[in-house]
């Protein structure tokens, strides 16, 4: 990890000068396959296995057999070159450089130019410097993240190869041309979610109970602004409005009310004030024609002519009114109108 254009003793190997970059971090991955089988030819440029053997395997009963396939080296190198650069807003923005020195830039976006022994390595110079609280503050937390490469790749060792979690033994199952592309895509997808959990971490404290007497309290006016503003959502309880609940059951009861409440007010007003129009409502109602079309024949004692339901008397017998008309047709116009 080069500092300020030269190696930074935090770097685990000195690269020779044709790999030495001022402004980004080289990293350099060697994948170890002598002892793995593919079952298809592969032309990923990190995973080449192209080299087929004489073993054999049948992918289904019934199906022809097939050949293996060895990987072209024991071991296959990938340099990889990472830079940061962080942005405070859209018009304050640091370099794209290493992570060292994209750390120092993260100073000047946030009004905190570095100062004094600001040539100390590792993470040290955070705090060497007076009025730099707003930036010791990040990048405590960005310590607290794995976001180079190295480290990502150091704590999850062989599981970081997206292959190794489909291996079955020493043989691989089919890998795509761009394999490497999707590896990397996930280590840096890997290094984002290590930076998210850092925000959480330090709002959520530590684990373990046991480490709370270790923790060291923020000094500086803005740590201490952001520590005490900071929220997590904890899973033993939720949170809930309970003006906006008790305003959404009383809004639904009201609704509810009223649709019950509506009709009969109406009914009401409409008996004593529009006395017509209402009649003529209610008679034109589906059970008042029925209604009528029994009176029509004789056929029972009625009631309710201006109800919601209309009722004849009790245990009194009712023609059959649909046999009635079509007997009434059959004897002509004159015996249909007839009672």
């Amino acid at each position: 990890m080069p500092f300020r254009g030269r190696l930074g003793v935090a770097s685990d190997f000195a690269p020779i000068h044709d790999l030495f970059l001022a402004d980004g971090d080289v990293h350099l991955i060697i994948l170890r396959s002598d002892a793995l089988v593919h079952l298809e030819k592969t032309t990923d440029i990190w995973y080449r296995a192209t080299v087929e053997t004489n073993s054999t395997y049948r992918p289904a009963a019934g199906a022809s057999r097939r050949f293996f396939w060895l990987p072209d080296e024991a071991l296959s190198p990938m340099g990889c070159v990472q830079r940061l650069q962080f942005s405070y807003g859209s018009e304050h923005c640091g370099p794209l450089a290493g992570t060292w020195d994209a750390f120092a830039g993260l100073a000047r976006c946030l009004g905190s130019p570095p100062g004094g022994d600001f040539d100390a390595e590792m993470f040290s110079y955070f705090r060497a410097v007076e009025g730099s609280d707003r930036w010791g503050t990040f990048a405590d937390l960005f310590h607290g993240a794995a976001l180079d490469f190295g480290t990502v790749i150091g704590s999850q060792r062989a599981e970081i190869l997206l292959p190794q979690r489909s291996r079955r033994g020493s043989v691989v199952l089919p890998v795509p041309d761009n394999q490497w592309q999707l590896d990397v895509t996930y280590w840096w997808s890997t290094a984002l979610a290590s930076l998210q959990a850092a925000f959480v971490q330090r709002a959520a404290g530590p684990d373990v109970p046991e480490l709370s007497q270790y923790m060291v309290r923020p000094k500086g006016p803005f740590s201490r602004q952001m520590c005490d503003s900071q929220k997590i959502l904890s899973s033993d309880y939720s949170s809930f409005s309970v003006l906006g609940l008790c305003l959404t059951y009383a809004v639904g009861a009201a609704i509810i009310v009223a649709s019950y409440a509506i009709e009969p007010i109406l009914a009401l007003l409409g008996r004593r004030r529009r006395r017509y129009p209402f009649l003529e409502w209610a008679a034109n109602e589906t059970l008042q024609l029925q209604r009528a079309a029994y009176q029509g024949i004789g056929s029972g004692s009625w009631a309710g002519f201006t109800d919601d339901i209309p009722r004849a008397r009790r245990g009194e017998p009712l023609a059959n009114l649909p046999r009635h008309y079509v007997e009434a047709r059959k004897r002509g116009p004159a015996a249909a109108a007839a009672p």
